[in-house]
């Protein structure tokens, strides 16, 4: 990655009252970085396609406990899921059974109603402080 602006800083200056304390947060470079990582034909904005983005961000303490609390990754068999008819085109070489089950997967994702969210979230650590700033770009 490139290197650019930090994302959150602190500063602190001796005055005569006793100090300036401030703390910067550049939420513009993790939204940079954020829609960077999305395919950039989905970012194309002279195309029309950048105004169905939706950028957001948030300042949080940097805490995660729902992740130790997640169930391990479990991988789903389509042992029962039905097949679908052999494509025409693959008469030489017919698909496998389990494979038939997988494309009648594939087909039905491609046809629902249901909209797919890409996603892509950034995010930047101030320790000193336990402070986590994130970034998140959208594209439904």
């Amino acid at each position: 990655r490139k290197s650019g602006p930090e994302v959150m800083m602190l500063r602190w200056r001796r005055t005569d009252l006793g100090g300036d304390f401030r703390v910067c947060i550049n939420f513009a470079t993790l939204v940079h970085r954020a829609r960077g990582m999305l395919p950039r034909r989905l970012c194309n904005i002279s195309s029309g396609l950048g105004s169905q983005l939706r950028f957001s961000w948030r300042l949080t303490e940097n805490s995660d406990p729902v992740s130790d609390k997640l169930p391990p990754l479990r991988l789903l068999s389509n042992q029962r899921d039905l097949p679908h008819e052999q494509p025409p085109h693959f008469l030489q070489y017919p698909l496998r059974a389990e494979q038939l089950r997988s494309l009648d997967w594939m087909i039905g994702q491609e046809q629902t109603t249901v909209p797919f969210i890409e996603e892509e979230v950034e995010e930047d650590v101030l320790r000193s402080l336990n402070w986590r700033a994130e970034a998140k770009v959208q594209r439904a």
